[in-house]
C-alpha cells in the first residue's frame, strides 16, 4: 500500500467514522465510487474500531519516546539545546530547519526520567516535580541522604549533585567570567535587558515612531483645519453676499420689465378702447343709458375694420353705469350675467374715473370651480371709464378690452431674465397662485405626470412622496417668498435658505406689486451646509492625506536614519534578519544575510530566559571552539560577539541538504559505497577536531547534514558543537561542570554513562561507529523506549548485525571495521581518527560511490535538492 493510497484510507475512515452506522454505507458508495477495494478495507477498520476503547487507551497511554532521539543535556540545560542552526531536517526551500521543530522531532525530553537532585536554584522539568528512579551507584546502592533516606535533603546553594551513577563531582554555579560585562547593570543579577527569547539584538521601544508622528501630525493639521474653517466661512458669506446682490439686482430688473411691458400696453389698450367706445353707449346726454342695440352696432362695426387676427385675439365688454353690459364681442362663447359677475368689482373701481388693470389676479381662485368652468379664459387687458364728450369729469361708462398676446410677452421677458441670470423668476397673485410659465415648475409637473399647461400652480412646499402634484399642492403649506410676498411693501431680499416648491432650497427676493395685485418672486438655487467646514472639507481633507503622507515619510526618514546609525554602532547591523528557522533550548537561530557581501547565514543569538553566566559562558565557549574548526566538512563560524543590550550571538553557516537521519527515512538502508564514502567525510572533520585536543561528544546522524555537491556528489558537514569540550582541560578557557550525562544516550559509548567527566577522543569513535552501523542497517543499534533498560543495553549488550537488518550480507571487513569502533571496552576500541581513515581509503577502492551514484539517489528521494547545488 503505497502513501496516496494509505491516506484515502485514512480520510474515509474518520469520515465515515463521525456518521451514523446506518449512513456509513451510502457514504462510502458515493465516495469510493467502484474501487471495491477500498470500500473494504474501510469496511473492516470500521467494524474493528472501538471509539470508546479508544478513549480509555488514549487517556492511559504513557507517552512514547523514540530510541535515538533523546538527548540528555548537561544539568544546568544550557547544552541540551536542539537548535541546530546549520542543520536540521528540510522546510519547503530546502534549508536546513533548526530549533524547536528538531528539539521537538530528534529530542522528546527525558529529563523526566533521569535521576536528579537539585539544589536552589530549583528548575521545573516540565512535569512539575523532579522524578526518581532506582538507578544503582557505582558501589551498588542507591544514593542517601545523611539520614539514609533518599532525596529531600537540603543541598549547598553553591553545589549541584546528582544521584546514582550519574554523580561526579560538585562545581560552583556560577564561575568567574573574564568576559566584559556590557550594558548590565550592577543588580542585574545575570540577566539581559532582552525581554523576548526571540528577541534580536537590543531590545527597542515599540511606538518610538508615535510622538514624533503625532507632532508633524498636529503641526500640519491644525493650520489646514483652522484655515478651513476660516475659508469655509468665508466663502459661505461671499456666496451669500453674492446672492444678495444678484437677487436685488433680478428683482428689481423684473419689476421694471413688467412695468414697462404693462405700461405700454395701458396706453395701446387705452387708444383702442376710446376708438371702439366712442358713441357706443351715448345715444343722447339726456339719455345716460343710451340704446344697447346702438352700442353693439357701433362696436361691432368697429371690429369689422381691424384685422382678422385682432377679431380673434381681443374681447370688448361695455358696461354702463348700472353695471349692465351693453356691448361685447368676443371671439368667444361668452355670457354677459358671467362677465359682469366676475368684474363688478373692476367695474366699480374704473366708474370712480381710474382706469384698472386686467389681470390673471382677476380670474377666480383655484378653488372656485363653478366660475372656473363657467369663464374661460380671455386674456389680460384693461378697462378703462367712458365719459361724456361734453364734461370729461362725468362717468357713463365702463369699457373693458382684453387680449391674449400680454402674457405671452411677460413670459417671455421672464424666461429671458431667468435664463441670462440663472434665477427662477416668477409672478404670483396673493393667494400664492403663480400665474407666470416658470420652467422650473413646468419641469416638475412633468416630472409628476401633471400636465404643465393645466390648471395654475400653487407655490407650496414640495413635499417628496406623493404621487399627484396637485393634490399635495393644495394641503401643503406655501413657501416663505408666496406666503409673504403680499405682506410687504418694497423689496424683500431673504438671504437665509429655504424650501421652495421644487423640492431645492433657495434664496430669493421679493416684491409686491398693489398696482396689478401680483408679486414678483426672484430665487436661486443655494446649497445648505452642515457647518463652515463644509465648503472647503475636499481640499482640506486632501491636504490632511498629504499631511498624514508628509509625516509618515518623514517620521519613516527619521526612523531608518537612526536605525542605520544605530545598526552601525552595534553587530548585528551587519546583518538583515529574515525570519526565525528554529529555537532550542539555548539559543534562537534566524536565517539572515550579510548586507555588504549578500551571503545567507544562520545568525543564532542566546535566548532571552538563558541568560545566567552558566548559560552565557556555555554560549561563549560552543561559538569559540567551533570557530578553531577549519575543516570543510565541518561547520564554518563567521563572527561572534555581543549586542549592545549584551545579547550573545554567533554568525555561522547556513547549511542546506538533508540530515543523514533524513536520509536513512527517506532511502532506508544505504549502500556500503555511500557509507564508506559519507564516513570518510564525518572522521576527517572529527580527525581536525581531536587535532586541536576537542571533543564532539554528540556525533549523531541528526548531527550530520549531507548534501549534494555538483563536483563530488555527497557532501558531508558535522555541526551542533554545543557540547565540545577540550580532551585536556585548559585553567584559561571556562570549564562546565559534569554533573549529568551530556549528548544523546542511544549515540554514546558505554564510558560516558560511568563517568560523564571522562575525556577520551575514543568516546567520539564510538559514536562514529554508530553512525555507520545506522547507515547500513537503517535502524539505530539499540531500540529502547525506556532509558534504563536502553542505558544496561549499550553498556552490557552487542546490537543486532547489521546483515539482519538488510536481509543480506555485507562486507566482512566493514562489518569489522563498525565493530571495532563500537566495542565496549574503549582500550580494545580503534586507537584514532587516522587509522579510521586510513581502513576506509582501503574498503573505498572496492566499495566506489561515484558522483553519478549520488546524483541517481538525489533525483530519486530528494530531487529539489539537485537544484540547489
Amino acid at each position: 500500500m503505497d502513501a496516496k493510497r494509505y491516506q484515502q484510507i485514512q480520510d474515509l475512515f474518520w469520515a465515515a467514522e463521525e456518521l451514523p452506522r446506518e449512513d456509513r454505507d451510502d457514504f462510502l458508495a458515493r465516495n469510493a465510487g467502484d474501487d471495491q477495494g477500498l470500500i473494504d478495507e474501510v469496511r473492516s477498520l470500521l467494524r474493528e474500531h472501538d471509539p470508546n476503547a479508544a478513549q480509555i487507551e488514549g487517556r492511559s497511554a504513557k507517552p512514547v519516546r523514540l530510541p535515538g532521539a533523546t538527548k540528555i543535556g548537561h544539568a544546568s540545560m544550557a547544552d541540551d539545546d536542539s537548535d541546530r542552526y546549520p542543520g536540521g531536517s528540510n522546510d519547503a526551500d530546502g534549508e536546513s530547519a533548526t530549533g524547536a521543530e528538531l528539539a521537538d522531532r530528534d529530542r522528546p525530553d527525558l529529563r523526566k526520567t533521569v535521576p536528579m537532585e537539585r539544589s536552589t536554584p530549583k528548575r521545573n522539568w516540565g512535569g512539575g516535580q523532579t522524578p526518581k528512579t532506582n538507578s544503582p551507584s557505582k558501589s551498588g546502592k542507591a544514593s542517601t541522604t545523611k539520614k539514609g533516606q533518599k532525596g529531600g535533603s537540603r543541598r549547598d546553594a553553591n553545589q549541584r549533585t546528582v544521584s546514582g551513577a550519574q554523580r561526579t563531582h560538585a562545581a560552583p554555579r556560577h564561575p568567574v567570567s573574564r568576559r566584559r560585562r556590557r550594558g548590565r547593570g550592577p543588580d542585574s543579577g545575570g540577566r539581559s535587558t532582552q525581554s523576548l527569547p526571540t528577541s534580536v539584538g537590543p531590545s527597542q521601544r515599540r511606538f518610538t515612531w508615535l510622538p514624533l508622528w503625532i507632532a508633524i501630525t498636529l503641526a500640519g493639521l491644525i493650520p489646514i483645519w483652522i484655515a478651513a474653517w476660516v475659508m469655509g466661512n468665508n466663502y459661505i458669506e461671499s456666496r451669500q453676499v453674492a446672492n444678495e446682490r444678484l437677487l436685488g439686482s433680478v428683482l428689481e430688473q423684473t419689476r421694471l420689465r413688467f412695468e414697462s411691458i404693462i405700461d405700454h400696453d395701458q396706453h395701446r389698450s387705452e387708444r383702442i378702447a376710446r376708438q371702439a367706445s366712442d358713441g357706443a353707449i351715448l345715444v343722447d346726454e339726456t339719455n345716460p343709458y343710451g340704446d344697447s342695440s346702438n352700442a353693439q352696432t357701433t362696436l361691432d362695426a368697429f371690429l369689422a375694420k381691424q384685422s382678422p387676427t385682432a377679431r380673434d385675439e381681443w374681447t370688448f365688454v361695455v358696461w354702463d353705469q348700472k353695471f349692465r353690459v351693453v356691448a361685447m364681442a368676443s371671439a368667444r362663447d361668452l355670457r354677459p350675467e358671467a362677465m359682469t359677475a366676475r368684474y363688478a368689482g373692476l367695474v366699480a373701481r374704473c366708474l370712480e374715473h381710474r382706469p384698472v388693470f386686467v389681470g390673471p389676479s382677476s380670474r377666480p381662485h383655484l378653488g372656485d370651480e363653478t366660475s372656473r368652468d363657467m369663464i374661460a379664459d380671455h386674456g389680460n387687458g384693461w378697462m378703462f371709464p367712458v365719459t361724456a364728450p361734453s364734461d370729461p369729469t362725468r362717468v357713463l361708462g365702463a369699457v373693458m378690452i382684453t387680449k391674449m398676446s400680454l402674457w405671452p410677452v411677460v413670459n417671455e421677458a421672464f424666461d429671458q431674465i431667468a435664463g441670462e441670470a440663472g434665477t427662477d423668476v416668477y409672478l404670483v397673485d396673493r393667494h400664492g397662485i403663480m400665474q407666470t410659465n416658470s420652467p422650473t415648475a413646468e419641469s416638475l409637473r412633468s416630472r409628476q405626470g401633471e400636465n404643465a399647461s393645466g390648471s395654475a400652480f400653487r407655490v407650496a412646499e414640495f413635499t417628496a412622496g406623493d404621487t399627484s402634484l396637485e393634490s399635495a399642492n393644495r394641503v401643503s403649506p406655501l413657501t416663505v417668498a408666496a406666503a409673504s410676498v403680499s405682506t410687504n411693501r418694497g423689496n424683500v431680499i431673504h438671504s437665509v435658505a429655504y424650501p421652495s416648491y421644487h423640492g431645492g432650497d433657495v434664496s430669493g427676493a421679493w416684491r409686491w406689486l398693489p398696482s396689478y395685485g401680483l408679486g414678483v418672486i426672484a430665487e436661486v438655487p443655494v446649497h445648505q451646509y452642515a457647518s463652515a467646514f463644509s465648503p472647503s472639507l475636499f481640499w482640506a481633507s486632501l491636504a490632511s492625506l498629504l499631511v498624514f503622507g508628509l509625516a509618515s515619510g518623514v517620521t519613516w526618514w527619521h526612523q531608518e536614519t537612526l536605525s542605520t546609525i544605530r545598526d552601525a554602532r552595534q553587530p548585528l547591523g551587519r546583518y538583515e534578519i529574515d525570519r526565525e528557522i528554529g529555537s532550542g533550548g539555548m539559543g534562537v537561530v534566524y536565517r539572515a544575510r550579510h548586507k555588504e557581501l549578500g551571503r545567507d547565514i544562520a545568525l543564532k543569538v542566546l535566548r532571552g530566559d538563558r541568560q545566567d553566566e552558566d548559560d552565557r559562558q556555555r554560549f561563549d565557549r560552543e561559538a569559540r571552539l567551533a570557530s578553531s574548526l577549519s575543516c570543510p566538512h565541518s561547520v564554518t563560524v563567521f563572527d561572534f560577539g555581543y549586542t549592545e543590550d549584551d545579547a550573545a550571538f554567533c554568525v555561522m553557516e547556513l547549511l542546506h541538504g538533508l540530515t543523514l537521519a533524513e536520509i536513512v527515512a527517506r532511502g532506508g538502508a544505504q549502500s556500503p559505497g555511500r557509507v564508506v564514502w559519507i564516513m570518510q567525510q564525518i572522521c576527517q572533520s572529527m580527525l581536525e577536531a581531536h587535532g586541536k585536543g576537542l571533543m564532539h561528544r554528540d556525533l549523531k546522524p541528526q548531527n550530520v547534514m549531507l548534501r549534494f555537491d555538483s563536483v563530488v556528489g555527497d557532501w558531508a558537514t558535522v555541526f551542533d558543537f554545543g557540547l565540545a569540550k577540550p580532551i585536556e582541560p585548559d585553567q584559561d578557557v571556562f570549564q562546565t561542570a559534569e554533573t549529568i550525562w551530556a549528548g544523546t544516550p542511544m549515540y554514546m559509548a558505554p564510558e560516558r554513562f560511568r563517568d560523564p567527566s571522562s575525556m577520551d577522543p575514543r568516546s567520539d569513535i564510538y559514536s562514529i561507529g554508530c553512525i555507520a552501523y545506522y547507515l547500513l542497517a537503517g535502524n539505530p543499534p539499540f531500540a529502547e523506549c525506556d532509558p534504563e533498560s536502553m542505558f544496561a543495553l549499550i553498556m552490557s549488550e552487542h546490537p543486532i548485525g547489521i546483515s539482519t537488518h538488510r536481509d543480506e550480507p555485507i562486507d566482512p571487513r566493514l562489518d569489522r571495521w563498525v565493530s571495532d569502533c563500537m566495542r565496549k571496552d574503549k582500550g580494545s576500541r580503534a586507537e584514532s581518527i587516522p587509522e579510521l581513515i586510513r581502513e576506509l581509503q582501503r574498503l573505498s577502492s572496492d566499495m566506489p560511490w561515484t558522483r553519478s551514484d549520488a546524483e541517481q539517489w538525489w533525483a530519486t528521494h530528494a530531487k529539489e535538492m539537485i537544484n540547489e547545488s
